[in-house]
């Protein structure tokens, strides 16, 4: 049996690379380093994108890349990448996100240039880095880069788009059942603003209960549209996801944006977990709003997103987080400061928001967008297979694996009686038990194992979500594994007395 992960040595991070000591060149200085990493993948990087495989959504063949091309090796091995506490199993990429140290590097450069010369910098340099750091994130997505904001997090750009919809008395916001949190709460504002004003607006929700085939979300998605308004209700704005929080699950989000132009409705798309985990055009899919965090599967330093705003669109999303001094009232179409508003929007530090050229370098280090999502995609399906034979339960996937991208979610196995003292189909019990169970997971998780994994309830069950990533391999999966159905035993035989 696998030891401990506070016995496990691979996590040990590896030095931070040294700081040029000429001060006047160090953002040049970090850039070339990463050049430097860069040069030898780069014919093989170039192999990779033109190959068949990397034609596909995934390719599982994970194992038989990991040393291909003279690239780096994918696994513990590129955890010396990165700076976890030795012995940390961090499996919860999907929260946070992992800087690698060069990134980091080039942000504490960033840093120290700003305040050299804090005027020359904010005048001269700035706006410049700006411009290529949006178009690097429009080249990995496939848009134009005027239609590029760099913003603190995908909330930031959920927030920008809705506030800034005019709605009127019978208008709706479709949003789906596992629509994020913070999403949510956003909406709650939006329309206690406009109850404010007599304005009725009200928040309709798909209700989609997982595991399910994409075809059955589609098809949800048409009936709910057709419910809401032969209800005589006029749906402004449709909120879908790339890929849900918790579940973990991709959804068919490009089709679900054009169900949702077919009907007449805006559509703004939550990619929190977007770039850097799955890929994204987003000239083909055309939706009328886009956010992703950058910080996630990136790489990029957190906190870290872009916000995606079509020409078209300008009209409605109008101004910038907060509101300043570049704010052009009944902007047209010839005089619109909307990229100058949110690179200008009070006195911010930008150097964080720049780490996604550091980062989209790592990546072409490593092999390239198509490796790294392969990798994790492959480890996540059969990290999560694994896993679940361990726990003796299931994945909550499909025969195609279409839910999965870079998270999978397990079942826990937890009697019936034990959850909420057997009052499962009591809603407000179960979510009551639910919370106090997921904190005990996490801390007992961190504390006794050194493994950070989110527990959650869905469909008056507890799962586990689990983050495949570059710096893990299946035997990390299958320590999680063990160290869960251990918890698990204990809520079995009556011993946690803390979720009573």
């Amino acid at each position: 049996m696998r030891k401990p992960a506070r016995d496990n040595p691979w996590a040990t991070g590896s030095p931070v690379p040294e700081a040029n000591d000429d001060q006047d060149d160090r953002v040049n200085a970090t850039a070339e380093k990463l050049k430097d990493l860069q040069t030898a993948s780069n014919a093989a990087h170039t192999d990779i994108q033109t190959s068949k495989a990397s034609q596909q959504k995934y390719s599982l063949t994970s194992d038989e890349r990991e040393g291909d091309y003279d690239l780096p090796k994918l696994g513990k091995p590129a955890a010396r990448y990165f700076n976890f506490k030795p012995g940390y199993l961090n499996l919860n990429n999907g929260s946070y996100g992992a800087c690698p140290q060069p990134v980091m590097e080039y942000v504490k450069q960033l840093l120290d240039q700003q305040e050299e010369t804090p005027d020359n910098w904010r005048y001269n340099v700035m706006g410049d880095l700006v411009d290529e750091a949006k178009a690097s994130i429009a080249k990995i997505v496939n848009a134009e880069p005027e239609t590029i904001a760099l913003i603190q997090n995908a909330s930031t750009g959920t927030n920008a788009v809705l506030r800034d919809m005019i709605f009127k008395d019978g208008d709706a916001i479709l949003t789906l059942s596992c629509t994020y949190g913070a999403v949510n709460k956003t909406i709650d504002y939006v329309l206690e603003n406009e109850r404010l004003r007599g304005i009725n607006v009200t928040n309709e929700v798909v209700s989609i209960t997982l595991p399910c085939k994409h075809e059955d979300m589609l098809a949800k998605l048409r009936e709910s549209i057709a419910s809401v308004k032969k209800a005589g209700k006029k749906i402004r704005i449709g909120v879908v996801d790339t890929i849900f929080s918790r579940p973990g699950v991709r959804l068919p989000w490009e089709e679900m944006v054009a169900i949702l132009r077919e009907n007449g409705i805006l559509s703004l798309v939550d990619g929190a977990h977007g770039i850097g985990a799955i890929p994204i055009d987003l000239k083909k899919a055309d939706p009328d709003f886009f956010v992703s965090n950058c910080h996630k599967w990136l790489y990029a330093h957190r906190s870290n997103a872009f916000l995606y705003v079509p020409l078209r669109n300008r009209h409605i999303q109008r101004s910038g987080m907060p509101t300043s001094f570049c704010f052009t009232p009944n902007a047209t179409s010839e005089n619109n400061t909307w990229s100058q508003q949110w690179m200008l929007n009070g006195t911010t530090d930008m150097s964080v928001a720049l780490s996604v050229q550091a980062a989209i370098q790592f990546r072409q280090k490593l092999g390239g967008e198509a490796r790294i999502m392969n990798y994790n995609h492959d480890l996540a399906v059969r990290g999560g297979e694994e896993a679940a034979k361990i726990l003796g339960t299931s994945v909550m996937d499909n025969e195609d694996h279409s839910l999965t991208a870079s998270m999978v979610n397990i079942r826990l196995p937890i009697i019936s009686s034990r959850i909420a003292n057997g009052n499962t189909q009591d809603p407000v019990a179960f979510e009551k038990w639910a919370q106090k169970a997921e904190s005990w997971f996490f801390k007992s998780l961190f504390e006794e194992f050194k493994c950070a994994a989110p527990v959650f309830a869905h469909d008056g069950k507890i799962w586990v979500r689990m983050s495949a990533q570059i710096w893990l391999d299946i035997d990390d999966f299958k320590y999680c594994a063990r160290a869960l159905l251990d918890l698990c035993k204990r809520i079995n035989e009556g011993q946690v007395t803390d979720l009573k």
